[in-house]
């Protein structure tokens, strides 16, 4: 039978293609993370290997004896055989989608030879054009594969990420980490992993400014179902958000003081406490939100709100109406004094909770 090279059309297009991306042509086997990749003549060698037509047998008027899904399968399982002993290319997801978001079927002979490589070197079997198997990544890696398919409006890439991308889970100082890094995330891009009138019954904020990206990145996390990694498998892992009773008069009126049980205290600035409370509930952490109206240290009062809600501190008799409400906060649980700040009759449960987690502080563990 006749032996031909595959489409040389396909052939000038994809080298094109490799040119723009890559003009060196490099033989690099890693892209920058250090995943193994196949280098571009690898790719040539497999697109030029000679195999034998696949042709339908058919009657004397010309019609296929096979149809429909017979004849598809007839003729995948042709050039599986046909390229049994073809070079296994190794090819990073977002190669494979620009190759294929304009044609689904660039690489339909071929694909039992390739192996679409994910965000995070776990290697994507194809299947009828379709991605099989499953993944699990970072947050991060997530987001890289699921813009790339939205970029290039690619329904399989997209359905795959969609269904089929599993995220690791988090430690808590990632976690927080991400709450802080609301640079790092766009909150619009964020937004379309929500369906229908999620975010708006919410209401994370009139705008998706950039003070909510890394709250957003959190709860994006928690609809793929992310969770946090608690090493104590006995007891749920629990957060204290510490809030002034008032903002006026405050030197920082930014700055929130969060307390883990684990005795990890992080001081967060623009944290959108009602939509970090939602997100830190769904992954799974207690979540206790107290408001203080005075602060002590070891003398007495440093710190409360006047009759008209302003905070005020008495410096050598005189009358101070500001107040730096963290500092002062983070120095009570350092010396022990913040248990006049909190009523043990309203919060019992959170009041033991919260001197059993600061028995475990140390000034290693305060982030700021």
């Amino acid at each position: 039978m006749k032996k031909i090279n595959k489409t040389l059309i396909l052939v000038s297009f994809i080298l094109c293609f490799l040119t723009v991306i890559n003009p060196n042509n490099s033989l690099a086997q890693a892209d920058s993370s250090g995943c193994k990749i196949s280098d571009d003549n690898i790719f040539f060698d497999l697109l030029s290997y000679e195999v034998e037509r696949f042709v339908p047998s058919v009657d004397e008027n010309g019609n296929t004896y096979l149809q429909g899904a017979e004849l598809r399968h007839a003729k995948t399982n042709h050039y599986r055989k046909a390229y049994m002993k073809a070079p296994e290319v190794r090819m990073m997801y977002d190669r494979y989608a620009s190759l294929t978001a304009n044609d689904p079927e660039a690489l339909e002979n071929v694909e039992s030879r390739v192996l679409v490589i994910d965000a995070e070197c776990n290697p994507i079997r194809l299947f009828y054009g379709n991605l099989i198997g499953s993944s699990k990544v970072t947050l991060s890696s997530f987001f890289k594969m699921l813009e790339t398919a939205k970029n290039l409006k690619h329904e399989k890439l997209l359905t795959y990420v969609e269904e089929r991308v599993s995220l690791r889970p988090k430690e808590a100082n990632d976690i927080f980490e991400m709450l802080r890094s609301d640079l790092s995330f766009d909150p619009t891009f964020i937004s379309s992993v929500f369906k229908g009138e999620f975010l708006e019954e919410l209401r994370p904020g009139s705008k998706m400014n950039y003070r909510v990206g890394g709250e957003l990145a959190l709860l994006a996390f928690a609809r793929r179902g992310g969770k946090i990694r608690n090493t104590d498998l006995q007891k749920q892992m629990k957060a204290f958000i510490f809030l002034p009773e008032s903002y006026r008069g405050l030197k920082e009126k930014s700055k929130t003081v969060v307390l883990l049980s684990t005795g990890i205290i992080y001081v967060m600035a623009d944290l959108d406490v009602e939509l970090a409370a939602y997100a830190l509930g769904q992954i799974d952490v207690s979540v206790s939100v107290l408001k203080i109206s005075k602060l002590h240290d070891k003398n007495g009062i440093v710190c409360q709100i006047d009759e008209v809600g302003h905070w005020y501190q008495i410096i050598n008799g005189s009358k101070r109406r500001e107040c730096g409400f963290s500092e002062f906060l983070i120095s009570s649980f350092i010396e022990g004094s913040w248990q006049q700040a909190i009523d043990a009759s309203l919060h019992p449960l959170s009041f033991n909770d919260i001197g059993i987690a600061l028995e475990k502080t140390s000034s290693k563990t305060i982030f700021y």
